[in-house]
């Protein structure tokens, strides 16, 4: 079953209101009031932590308007915290206490008063656009799943892993761009998927030495590939794994495709971060296509000119 066809993990979900309409706190004045000098602090925090660890993203940011801009470094940041308490090299003890800790400052975010300036900002951008706390503990459940390395036997397996940590993403920006209905969360849905299985295949090679295999089991029988072949220490391109990198491609394209009808669905002003990420991880998987098997031993990664015209031409298509 390819990427259309396969149920996507929680899209009846419907943490936010089920009005279409755009959601008044999208202008950015909501219950918190006014913002001060720490809260300003927290937000530049947030923005050079999103310029220095998440370029793309950095990029798909960039045209949006202020508020939205500075709300969207925040979650991001606290995303980042969450992925760094998985990945940073800390064995399964040292990266749950990590967890419990961000578990902590995001009880203090939606319940208590904040210690840093970049959960204080966090707290604003909460506040001002309605951002559901569910979705950042499906991000941390997804993140949880990765103390310990698992196998997913099927794709709807590997669906449900990419849900957690790359949907819910998309789900809590999404208040930020001023919807919270089911039609809009579908799409955003889809769009996560699509980003984190381009993800998964850009680290097919980093994962492997580090003992992650993502792909589904079912899939690499399928192409008659091990999991040696991604484990290796010094990988060999194979045809085996050229088609499987393709395929697994494919379904990545098709769900970008289908979270690409996130963008008709918000306003004008809103329109360009999910528009150019789609661009950018669509251009990622035409190096990811192009590189095949080579991709375990070569990173796809998209070239700082390339990123500013997906850029400019983002913004330029949706004036």
């Amino acid at each position: 079953m390819d990427g259309r066809g396969t149920a996507r993990p929680g899209v009846t979900a419907t943490a936010g209101a089920s009005d279409p309409r755009v959601d008044s706190r999208a202008a950015g004045a909501g219950a918190s009031g006014a913002e001060d000098a720490v809260v300003r602090e927290g937000y530049r925090q947030a923005a050079r932590l999103v310029g220095a660890r998440a370029r793309n993203f950095a990029f798909a940011f960039v045209a949006m308007p202020p508020p939205q801009r500075r709300a969207l470094h925040a979650v991001y940041a606290f995303c980042r915290s969450a992925d760094d308490a998985a990945d940073d090299g800390r064995g399964p003890a040292e990266g749950a206490a990590a967890l419990g800790q961000l578990r902590v400052r995001l009880d203090q975010v939606y319940r208590g008063s904040p210690d840093r300036p970049i959960d204080r900002a966090l707290q604003h951008a909460v506040r001002s656009f309605g951002i559901e706390r569910g979705d950042f503990e499906t991000l941390l459940r997804g993140v949880e799943r990765d103390l310990v390395p698992a196998a997913y036997e099927s794709f709807d397996d590997l669906l449900a892993y990419c849900y957690d940590v790359g949907s819910s993403v998309g789900l809590l920006c999404l208040p930020v761009f001023g919807r919270s209905d089911p039609p809009a969360r579908a799409r955003a849905v889809d769009l996560g998927l699509g980003m984190q299985l381009t993800n998964i295949l850009r680290d097919l090679g980093e994962d492997g030495r580090r003992g992650r295999v993502y792909l589904p089991r079912q899939d690499l029988q399928r192409f008659g590939v091990g999991e040696g072949m991604l484990r290796a220490a010094r990988p060999r391109p194979s045809p085996e794994l050229d088609r499987l990198v393709r395929f697994e491609a494919g379904r990545a394209r098709r769900l970008l495709e289908d979270g690409r009808g996130l963008v008709a669905l918000l306003e004008r002003r809103s329109r360009f971060c999910p528009a150019a990420l789609a661009r950018l991880y669509g251009d990622v998987l035409d190096r990811i296509e192009e590189l095949g098997s080579r991709v375990l031993e070569r990173r796809a990664a998209l070239a700082l000119p390339r990123k500013v015209w997906i850029a400019a031409a983002t913004w330029v298509r949706g004036r």
